[in-house]
């Protein structure tokens, strides 16, 4: 038998938006939403990349986000809910596309951006909880993830004001 040469097996780059969508149908009990922004690429993703400062901004859920640790694009974040509840995430963090998987990768977020033209931007956030039994959850995680685009949309007309 003879063994194919890696470099013969197609390849493709994804991006976040796409990775977004595989993830969603991968994954049960996960909401994603997309939604066109008329920002550039750069101004929208300063947004979503700097989580420590804005994700309490545009996540009514979410109180205080600190990085407790960098390794290149892995980071080690400590959240805290309204309700107090402190969750640790796994976070891979690129150029449009950021993946925070909890402890126990018992909730997921996910955000990816692609430009669409200078001036526009095409943003997709995904999260829940990456189970069968995560769709009891469907229509509020629905709201949340709409809120959540919501909030970005306000802080990138904030910026821009």
């Amino acid at each position: 038998m003879t063994a194919i040469a890696a470099e013969a097996w197609p390849s493709a780059e994804l991006d976040g938006v796409r990775r977004l969508r595989v993830l969603a149908a991968a994954l049960p009990g996960v909401q994603l939403e997309e939604r066109a922004l008329d920002h550039g690429f750069e101004s929208v993703w300063a947004v979503v990349r700097d989580i420590e400062r804005n994700v309490p901004r545009f996540d009514r859920e979410v109180t205080d986000v600190r990085i407790l640790g960098r390794t290149g694009a892995h980071l080690d974040v400590m959240t805290r809910t309204r309700a107090g509840l402190r969750v640790r995430f796994d976070v891979e963090l690129h150029p449009g596309f950021m993946w925070m998987a909890a402890s126990h990768r018992r909730y997921v977020v996910g955000m990816g951006a692609v430009a669409l033209d200078e001036h526009r931007t095409l943003l997709a956030h995904l999260e829940g909880v990456p189970r069968r039994s995560g769709a009891l959850l469907a229509r509020p995680l629905a709201r949340h993830v709409t809120a959540d685009l919501d909030g970005v949309e306000r802080l990138l007309r904030e910026e821009a004001g």
